[in-house]
């Protein structure tokens, strides 16, 4: 599986790299085959370092959103926060990014056509060596990545003067593409055509990945999967049908009718004593029991058919666990963000049901709801 790496500019732009090393403006056409990476502005992903919480990786993606809170200005609900190991795995590489620019970022791929493995800061994709810190300098923009999980993007005299007080920048590693110049001496300098060369020189994937949770990439095969798979099994039914066909005899089915008839004919007598003629169990059965308040629209069948349809609405919702006493259904769903819960319960109302979000948890994967249902009043 070859990488198709590509980058998305601060300017709304694109560009991508080769299997040659010429870089490209534009969008790529993937194959099939190929890994997708795209880096992100650095500016537009903060990145942090911390040590692993109490619990295993669960509770990890949980309780991250929590810690991290009071060292972020925009509200936490409005962020999407993503982590991996450190590569010696005493720590975790946290990035945060927003996430209405993170939807807007897969929605020019998506309208491009493209479906990404993988999305990270372009300063993960930089190539670094610790203890030495690495700098790109593109014309006047700087990246300098001081360490796995540490960044800072910005001019060249803001790097300077950050230089000027800490003396871990004497010795850097710097990144030149074209004529550009290193604002802080170096001891070892590349020169490159474009930063996208600088960035395929990492060989391993940045880290953390953005697309976990609610983002986790759409595999580009699975379509085609699923529709296999859906015409296999109606060949198969088709085959197993036109095989049983001449076998089935029409007496022996006919019969077997009419003792059903037969059967809710029995029941219908046993739940309504005082009925005549039973010309159409079925029917007046369901009448029965509709009047008694257990149609099928009412139990958990009919909440089940009316919700299935909501929940498919949306792909990014998921849903973790359901349970129905008293009438009513109760079910924890997996959605991106409370607005998202909103929507669903919005659909839910409109096909005819009493719907309430009891209650919300903020965590990697987005927002876990929990939904009480029933039939409408």
């Amino acid at each position: 599986m070859s990488r198709l790496l590509l980058r998305l500019r601060a300017d709304g732009g694109s560009e991508w790299l080769d299997a040659d090393g010429v870089v490209h403006a534009g969008w790529p056409a993937p194959r099939r085959e190929d890994r997708v990476l795209v880096l992100v502005p650095a500016p537009a992903v903060l990145l942090l370092d911390l040590a692993p919480p109490a619990g295993n990786e669960r509770q990890w993606a949980q309780a991250l959103p929590f810690l991290i809170e009071e060292q972020l200005v925009a509200p936490i609900e409005s962020q999407h926060v993503a982590w991996a190991r450190s590569h010696d795995g005493t720590r975790l590489c946290v990035a945060v990014v927003a996430r209405a620019q993170l939807d807007d970022w897969l929605a020019q791929l998506r309208e491009a056509g493209i479906e990404p493995d993988a999305l990270s800061s372009e300063a993960l994709a930089l190539p670094w060596q610790p203890p030495r810190p690495a700098l790109l300098v593109d014309g006047g923009q700087c990246v300098l990545r001081r360490a796995e999980a540490g960044a800072l993007a910005g001019e060249g005299d803001e790097i300077a003067a950050l230089a000027a007080l800490d003396a871990s920048l004497a010795d850097v590693e710097t990144w030149l593409v074209g004529d550009s110049r290193s604002p802080v001496p170096a001891q070892t300098s590349h020169v490159v055509t474009h930063a996208l060369q600088a960035f395929a020189a990492q060989a391993t994937v940045p880290q953390p990945n953005l697309l976990q949770g609610a983002y986790a990439p759409r595999r580009r095969t699975d379509g085609l999967v699923r529709r296999w798979r859906r015409a296999a099994v109606l060949a198969a039914a088709a085959l197993l049908l036109a095989g049983l066909h001449p076998l089935l005899d029409r007496h022996k089915l006919a019969t077997r009718v009419a003792a059903q008839r037969a059967e809710m004919a029995q029941l219908y007598r046993r739940a309504v004593p005082s009925a005549g003629a039973v010309e159409d169990p079925a029917r007046q059965l369901q009448a029965a029991l509709a009047a008694r308040g257990l149609g099928p629209g009412d139990g958990v069948l009919g909440l089940l058919t009316r919700l299935a349809p909501a929940l498919a609405a949306d792909a990014g919702l998921s849903l973790e666990s359901l349970e129905y006493r008293e009438r009513r259904l109760e079910l924890v769903v997996q959605a991106g963000s409370v607005a998202d819960l909103d929507a669903l319960r919005q659909r839910l109302a409109r096909a005819g049901l009493s719907a309430e979000i009891a209650g919300t948890t903020p965590g990697s994967r987005g927002v876990q709801g929990r939904l009480r249902l029933g039939a409408a009043p």
